[in-house]
């Protein structure tokens, strides 16, 4: 009887590379809230005056004037709410960054900003705006690559002071004279990616049901099994890995009964 031995877990946007023993990466992608994403534009001024949803692209520019002189000082950024993580038991939070694309016709390269603002709300108002431009928990400058993809790393410490908040708002503005226009497609949305150390346990082989406790259920496997050959050798019940379920190996769940630690 073959018992696989499972070493990449996945589940629900994390990745765990399992090694016993050892501080492993847990990564946590998150995607933003479906249809809460869009610009903040302003029409006059410089000064942001509404918000339009969008998906398929979102444009960052800066004030600017038309060919004939006359100014028309608009600006628009892209705007993401973003739901908080839940943090892995135990995970120390490591790094964030932010990823997404960018269309290869849009302007490739220049300085830019990224705004971040903790929320309790699940969506998007005009007064929720506001309050991120003028007051962001955050403000990171960054430069916009040459290459369609982008990432950007994000201080932790803001994320460390605000556990209770339930989401995230992030703004990326160019404020160079060019336009960029950033990919807000589904699957190609920019995404927080939070890096997360968490401690394995060493691991407990005589807890062959895998609760945490070597105990009755272990014992029943041992005995369930008494007498049978076990392939590959030394998985399940077969504790000692001479490939038979036998005395010695009921031996091993005798010796270590009780909590795995």
């Amino acid at each position: 009887m073959k018992f696989p031995l499972p070493i990449v877990f996945g589940l629900c946007g994390v990745t765990l590379l399992s090694s016993p023993g050892h501080a492993d990466n847990v990564y946590v992608t998150v995607e933003h809230v479906s249809g809460e994403s869009g610009l903040i534009y302003s029409s006059g001024c410089c000064v942001p005056d509404f918000f339009f949803p969008a998906e398929g692209y979102v444009e960052t520019s800066n004030c600017g004037t038309t060919s004939n002189g006359t100014c028309v000082q608009y600006r628009s950024m892209g705007i993401w709410l973003y739901p908080y993580p839940e943090a892995p038991e135990g995970g120390d939070l490591m790094s964030i960054t932010v990823t997404g694309d960018r269309y290869p016709t849009s302007q490739l390269s220049g300085s830019g900003l990224l705004l971040l603002e903790f929320a309790s709300d699940d969506f998007l108002s005009t007064a929720f705006l506001y309050q991120v431009l003028n007051s962001p928990d955050q403000q990171v400058n960054m430069t916009w690559p040459s290459s369609t993809e982008f990432t950007f790393g994000i201080p932790r410490g803001p994320f460390e002071a605000n556990p209770q908040q339930s989401h995230i708002a992030l703004i990326a503005y160019k404020p160079a004279s060019t336009v960029t226009y950033l990919d807000n497609n589904a699957g190609a949305a920019p995404t927080l990616t939070f890096r997360y150390d968490v401690e394995v346990a060493e691991p407990c082989p005589q807890d062959i049901d895998g609760n945490g406790t070597v105990d009755g259920g272990d014992l029943s496997a041992i005995l369930g099994f008494w007498g049978l050959s076990v392939d590959p050798p030394g998985t399940g019940p077969d504790l000692n890995g001479d490939g038979r379920v036998t005395g010695a190996d009921l031996a091993e769940v005798l010796s270590y009964w009780g909590p795995c630690s």
